[in-house]
């Protein structure tokens, strides 16, 4: 009898893997395969699957080299359904087909071994023939829902035929008369219900389909028990039903983003940093194990500029915090900005916010302050952004991550990343900057939507876990989404009860400026609470403040002014004068988008910002360089911690450093941050 030991013994040199070969009959469900050692340069034509393990332990058996190895039952039946049906994926040799399969190529135990392989990613995906790509079994909704996604993807090719990135695709709002002139089914058809179960299968929750996708010579297999689709059919399809509001409307889950964010990546000219890809996938994607979260990025990695091999080494001893903390250092590197530092970072005075964080237990005691936690899911701008940079002298472009054009807090001034560590001590961050001012006062947020992501009193908190299944797409015609409805509208009583701490933002502003231009005041107060862009990412402009003031004063309607002193009076005067045509609702969507999860704050020179939930009064605001937004720091002892980034009108278009260059008492000094 064969022993494990034997299965798996010590790959030949860096380039080898091991492939395995199914037998492929009709005739049984006994899963017999070879363990094929080889070399990818001297490799058999091999398909590559990219699947879910799944939750269930590897209660299944599948005979490799006749040792009956344990698998989990998903996979099982993904090798049993390429067994029976191998003319899918068109093996190249009848009766066997070569596949790698991470959960039997890979000795799972040797943690060397596995840094190892997936180390070799980028290589295994892209000399296979095409990635395979398995959802999961058939209950009945393959069939339906792949017919109605060839359906989409044909008007998708007729209304759009010379597109070939997202951007060539429009927006617009789901239009029931367009839908039905298309010859789409009515939105009552069980297909759409059977389109949304393909699209909530776990797979689109995976980091790692990224570069199993993208990596693909070929374009992949989507398979769901023996039915197929390809993957340029599906996600196309994916794209067009979220540009023209199906999601919005409630019809497709949220999963359908997964697919636009490959799209993206695959379908554009430029390559892609980590820090790019960090951005991209940090939010809805998950991996079971938190240091795949980088791990799984390093295959689609810019080898043309970057040096990522040798910065963040794969390394399953390594703590996630040190594979974090060095993936921080890299991409600050490589960019000379701090721009990673101002996304995932969601401090509050050591403890980190449960309901901003979905991260793990570890992370919780993270002794750094200023190591971003990728593994948790973010629902509030990052005042970051994707950029398209040209490479001199290189002749591509890259996707990076930076400020938006509109955040030059630092102006001109990049990060000297040489001086920001020592070779010794990687733990403590010395950046050179600013120290501008300081947290006088702080209000929390509930802006409506936000109502249901923040920290509330009893008796509204327990509703929260319930409502915040937006993340989850389930049906309203369901019982499930009939309760869900029901509890939400429960919910908004009981919190409508709270007057809006917009309301309170407001008054005290205008408490702060009562002596200012209400103009002035107010447009500051338009670019604090919005992050200085509408919903759609564009700068506000006279329409936005006009949006504000509708919605400042509905809200006055409702609630009334607590007190009637002469500046909050000339303030209501205003809002009236300038509401005329603005559209509340417009704000309203720019403010959740900008403050969910933040503080509002006023300093003691009066600016006003949101930032962390973690900053209080007292906490230092500095304008660091290579950093697009200020941050706030804590003072500590003979170090700083960083709490986190911040908007602060007045202060984003490199006002600081002017203030430095004309002598006016500021003067650069290092701040190291632990």
């Amino acid at each position: 009898m064969v022993q494990r030991d034997a299965l798996y013994r010590p790959l030949c040199n860096s380039l080898g893997v091991r492939l395995l070969r199914l037998e492929c009959d009709g005739g049984t469900e006994t899963l017999r395969a070879t363990l094929l050692p080889t070399r990818l340069d001297q490799a058999p034509q091999y398909h590559a699957l990219s699947y879910c393990w799944g939750t269930a332990s590897a209660s299944a058996v599948i005979y490799v080299n006749e040792y009956a190895l344990s698998i989990t039952p998903n996979l099982a039946q993904a090798l049993l359904v390429l067994k029976q049906n191998s003319a899918i994926v068109e093996a190249s040799t009848p009766g066997f087909l070569n596949i790698w399969i991470d959960q039997i190529c890979i000795d799972q135990t040797n943690l060397e071994e596995r840094g190892q392989q997936v180390s070799l990613m980028k290589e295994i995906y892209s000399t296979a023939v095409r990635t395979v790509i398995w959802l999961g079994t058939d209950e009945g909704f393959a069939e339906s829902g792949f017919a109605l996604c060839r359906s989409i993807h044909a008007i998708f090719l007729r209304e759009n035929p010379n597109a070939h990135s997202l951007t060539q695709l429009p927006w617009r709002p789901f239009d029931e008369q367009e839908h039905l002139a298309r010859g789409l089914p009515g939105l009552e058809d069980s297909s759409w219900k059977h389109l949304g179960t393909l699209f909530q299968s776990p797979w689109f929750r995976r980091l790692w389909i990224f570069q199993e996708v993208v990596l693909s010579p070929e374009d992949p297999i989507v398979l769901c028990g023996r039915w197929s689709c390809s993957w340029e059919r599906l996600s196309w399809s994916a794209c067009w039903l979220w540009n023209y509001g199906y999601f919005d409307h409630g019809i497709v889950p949220i999963s359908v983003s997964a697919a636009n964010s490959i799209l993206e990546v695959t379908k554009t000219d430029a390559t892609w940093d980590v820090g790019a890809l960090v951005h991209m996938s940090h939010g809805y994607f998950k991996a079971t194990d938190a240091r795949d979260k980088i791990y799984g990025l390093l295959g689609m990695r810019d080898t043309a500029s970057n040096q990522v091999e040798n910065s963040v080494p794969v390394n399953y001893c390594l703590s996630p915090h040190r594979v974090y903390r060095d993936a921080t250092w890299h991409i600050m590197s490589s960019t000379k900005s701090l721009a990673v530092l101002s996304t995932s970072l969601c401090r509050t005075e050591g403890i980190f916010d449960p309901y901003r964080c979905f991260g793990r237990q570890w992370y919780w005691n993270n002794p750094v302050s200023w190591t971003p936690n990728f593994d948790y899911f973010v629902s509030s701008n990052d005042l970051t952004d994707l950029r398209v940079m040209s490479t001199a002298g290189q002749g591509h472009s890259i996707s990076t991550l930076d400020y938006r054009p509109s955040y030059r807090a630092a102006k001109s001034m990049v990060a000297d990343v040489s001086r920001m560590c020592t070779p010794d001590d990687r733990d403590n961050l010395f950046v050179k900057g600013l120290r501008v001012d300081t947290v006088r006062e702080c209000l929390e947020i509930n802006t409506p939507r936000g109502l249901s992501l923040q920290v509330l009193k009893f008796p509204t908190w327990p509703f929260r876990s319930m409502l915040s299944a937006n993340r989850v797409y389930i049906s309203e015609n369901s019982h499930l989404g009939r309760w869900r409805l029901a509890l939400h509208y429960l919910y908004s009583y009981l919190t409508a009860l709270r007057r809006p701490a917009v309301l309170r933002m407001w008054e005290k502003t205008i408490e702060y400026h009562g002596h200012s231009d209400v103009e002035d005041t107010a447009r500051s107060f338009l670019c604090t609470t919005s992050a200085g862009v509408t919903a759609e990412y564009k700068p506000v402009d006279d329409t936005s403040l006009a949006d504000m003031c509708a919605y400042m004063l509905d809200l006055y309607h409702v609630w009334g002014p607590r007190r009637q002193d002469a500046s909050l009076k000339r303030s209501l005067e205003f809002l009236e004068e300038r509401a005329e045509n603005g559209e509340p609702e417009r704000y309203r969507l720019a403010m959740e988008q900008a403050c969910v999860i933040r503080r509002f704050f006023i300093t003691k020179k009066g600016h006003l910002g949101i930032g962390s939930t973690g900053l209080r009064a007292g906490d230092t605001v500095c304008v660091l360089f290579g950093g697009g937004v200020p941050f706030i720091l804590r003072a500590e002892k003979n170090h700083w911690l960083l709490i986190g980034n911040a908007y602060i009108s007045g202060l984003m278009e490199g006002q600081a450093v002017h203030a430095w260059n004309q002598d006016s008492g500021l003067e650069p000094e290092s701040f190291e941050i632990h």
